[in-house]
């Protein structure tokens, strides 16, 4: 990457890491406040408090409408778009929106999205110019916190006219991770266009992708590659992106050759986020956490239960398949449904029926808690056999590791392998931040995403590891939430 490629790198990652140290400190002083965990559990349940899809949403337009910053008073405002004027009240995450307003934005959202060309399209590939991409009654939906898909979150960013650090925005208020899956050629190409003013559209993307396509049938048959690290693949985008061309088609030509001589990497899941669960999920002790922190509490490695690897290669796969499951279900048993740990001397004879399990999908919490949590079937999904026969004919993508993941395995490691009764303060602060710092480290090594306070999730294990019980903690969040429909 040239110097102008890393200098906005930096001070796009310098802006970030300032927006999430104030949004922390601010999330915090009102955790402060609570005194029980029910009560914590309410400010998880309050979604004023955290940077919501409809916050985000609103928020949007009103910085783009008005042009001022986050640090700034909110002021009411009006924004135009197709020959219509709209008039709202200021943006606060507190506000309650009315009906009427909901309406408002939700028509100004659809018009802004037909003035963009960011039309339907329909399985055959036919676009519709009467009918925006995003309807004006799926907007409502969002407007009202309703889940938005991975899939569409991105179709969203062209209707609206995103950049990346509007989708890094994006991403992180709706739990997503990784921010772009580079092994996905759909995602270089949004991240392309998100990075260059002259294909901020969804007609840019669909003729990228065609081009892409295009240039994959004059292709000859490729040579033999090494994989190439999914931060090496991304450098090369960027480099595109901040290089010096003629014009912008030129550029955009050197992006889709660029695609097609790496098409044989677009396998979907990042080789490096593989090795590092594994690492994770080998080591005794939590990866580059600086255990010397710990002097006063009983320290030992976590041996996480697997079966022993058969030598007759017919049942190899099975039984790594067969450990990843009992290892991902162990994790969640603990870390979620709190089932296998032993009680304290004061909970009584309730203690065992409280340990019962429970559907996760009863729980009536933020989704970005709830949704795609480590488990067995999650983690066989994830940690495949690359070379196995069923792998190389197969017709559905994997699924993505994600935050969660190293979150959820970190955070059952540390309660494993540290007696958190016994630290001192010091000790505690220290082993927190420690805890965070290599969590950061990790993540950006796996190509994902910082630990992201705002998001309650994320918030939620930093607060479980302030915890006198970690490993408890979560358990009992998911336990005081209230079950749907009661």
């Amino acid at each position: 990457m040239n110097q102008y490629g890393s200098s906005i790198t930096r001070k796009t990652q310098a802006e970030l890491e300032n927006k999430w140290r104030k949004k922390l400190a601010q999330v915090n002083s009102r955790l402060a406040e609570t005194e029980t965990i029910k009560e914590y559990a309410a400010v998880l349940q309050n979604e004023a408090e955290w940077n919501s899809l409809s916050f985000c949403l609103r928020r949007y337009l009103y910085e783009h409408g008005t042009g001022r910053g986050r640090e700034e008073e909110p002021v009411p405002f009006t924004m135009s778009a197709g020959g219509k004027t709209y008039s709202f009240h200021a943006v606060t995450p507190a506000a309650e929106l009315t009906g009427q307003e909901k309406e408002a934005y939700a028509d100004l959202l659809y018009r802004i999205t037909v003035e963009n060309e960011c039309f339907s399209m329909n399985k055959e590939g036919v676009v519709n110019p009467k009918a925006g991409a995003i309807s004006k009654k799926l907007y409502l939906t969002y407007l009202e916190n309703k889940a938005i898909s991975r899939k569409l979150l991105f179709v969203m960013s062209m209707a609206l006219g995103f950049d990346s650090a509007d989708m890094d925005d994006f991403m992180n208020a709706v739990g997503e991770s990784p921010v772009y899956n580079f092994r996905n050629v759909l995602e270089c190409i949004y991240y392309f266009c998100h990075n260059n003013e002259a294909y901020h559209t969804m007609t840019a993307v669909r003729g990228i992708l065609r081009e892409y396509g295009e240039a994959l049938k004059k292709r000859s048959l490729p040579d033999e590659r090494p994989a190439l690290q999914t931060r090496l693949l991304r450098r090369g985008i960027d480099d595109i992106t901040y290089g010096e061309f003629s014009d912008d088609e030129a550029m955009k030509e050197a992006f889709v050759e660029y695609l097609a001589e790496n098409a044989e990497q677009f396998t979907e899941y990042s080789r490096t986020a593989r090795k590092l669960l594994n690492e994770e999920l080998e080591s005794e002790k939590v990866l580059y956490l600086d255990y010397s922190v710990v002097r006063s509490s009983l320290v030992s490695g976590v041996k996480l239960r697997r079966y022993e690897e058969s030598e007759d290669s017919l049942n190899r796969r099975t039984n790594v398949l067969t450990s990843n499951n009992t290892i991902g279900n162990e994790i969640y048993r603990i870390l979620i449904e709190g089932v296998g740990l032993d009680p304290d001397e004061d909970e009584g004879e309730d203690w065992e029926d409280e340990q019962q399990p429970f559907r996760i999908s009863e729980i009536d919490l933020d989704r970005r808690i709830t949704a795609n949590l480590l488990d067995g079937a999650h983690l066989r999904s994830v940690l495949f056999e690359e070379d196995a026969e069923t792998e190389k004919s197969r017709k559905t993508p994997r699924e993505t590791i994600t935050k969660k993941d190293f979150l959820m395995l970190r955070l059952y490691k540390l309660g494993m392998s540290v007696d958190f009764s016994a630290l001192t303060p010091k000790e505690h602060y220290e082993l927190l931040q420690s805890f965070h710092s290599s969590t950061d480290r990790l993540l950006l090594k796996a190509g994902l995403p910082q630990i992201y306070a705002a998001n309650p999730f994320e918030h939620m294990i930093l607060t479980a590891v302030c915890s006198k019980d970690p490993l408890a903690f979560v358990p009992e969040i998911m336990r005081a939430a209230p079950r749907k429909g009661r």
